[in-house]
């Protein structure tokens, strides 16, 4: 029971760590790590280590990580059915988005 409780939670850090360094940074003016570290007060090696996974994330990390970059985090926790069913509804939510920019004449989103 312990192994799959620490398997769950390494997943669960896993997710959400790519979700930080794969979705978010790229297009975030927080494009380096030691940048996030300052804003969300976390000493640049520590945020280092729970970002690759050297170090087991804590709560207060997650909450620092969730004011800063918001509830779109809670979408990089799910898995399975539940991730697909997320993933549909924000493609439907950016097409729509997309659709009222470009009525409203201004430009597309690269």
């Amino acid at each position: 029971m312990k192994e799959a409780a620490q398997v769950s939670a390494a997943q669960l850090q896993h997710r959400l760590c790519y979700g930080v360094l794969e979705i978010w940074m790229p297009k975030s003016a927080t494009k380096k790590m030691t940048t996030l570290a300052r804003a969300i007060d976390v000493p640049y090696g520590r945020l280092q280590r729970v970002l690759t996974g050297h170090l087991v994330m804590q709560f207060e990390d997650f909450g620092r990580l969730h004011a800063h970059i918001g509830p779109r985090m809670e979408l990089w926790l799910l898995s399975g059915r539940n991730a697909q069913i997320a993933q549909g509804i924000a493609a439907v939510h950016n097409r729509e988005a997309e659709a009222s920019r470009t009525a409203h004449g201004v430009a597309p989103r690269r």
